[in-house]
């Protein structure tokens, strides 16, 4: 169930319901330079969000033909912060064919958002914080984005 600081909640996992919530919280977001990759497979912003506070967000270094890009990581939660994020609907088609493509370190897995409920989205494997630089005190990509001018 996800309720992301509305009076409804929704219970995506429910028999029927033909679509996936991501959570995006990088280049995927709104305005941001994936986003297309989400709004070409139909998806829809649905809420503007935060993580709980449990997460760090580290900069993978640009390499091997890819841009520097943000790896989403849960860490203990005394040791945490909460990161925006941004949550997306896909029909379940558009999910499998959306996360088929994501490239290494990163991946889908389950992100625990401020309310509590839990959604699938980007996260990262331990190896990408590797050289990576944490940027959590920007509070999120975007953020960071922001500081680099």
């Amino acid at each position: 169930e996800v309720s992301m600081g509305r009076s409804e909640t929704f219970d995506f996992s429910s028999e029927g319901f033909d679509q996936v919530a991501v959570v995006v919280c990088g280049a995927h977001m709104e305005g941001m330079a994936l986003n297309w990759q989400l709004t070409a497979r139909g998806g829809r912003l649905f809420a503007k969000s935060k993580t709980a506070d449990c997460y760090r967000m580290y900069v993978v270094p640009a390499g091997d033909g890819m841009p520097e890009r943000p790896a989403l990581v849960r860490v203990a939660s005394d040791k945490g912060v909460s990161i925006q994020c941004e949550i997306w609907l896909l029909s379940t088609e558009s999910f499998g064919d959306f996360t088929s493509k994501i490239p290494a370190p990163l991946g889908i897995g389950k992100v625990v958002l401020k309310d509590g409920s839990v959604c699938s989205g980007f996260i990262a494997e331990a190896i990408a914080m590797d050289g990576a630089r944490d940027i959590s005190d920007f509070g999120g990509w975007r953020g960071y984005c922001a500081s680099k001018g």
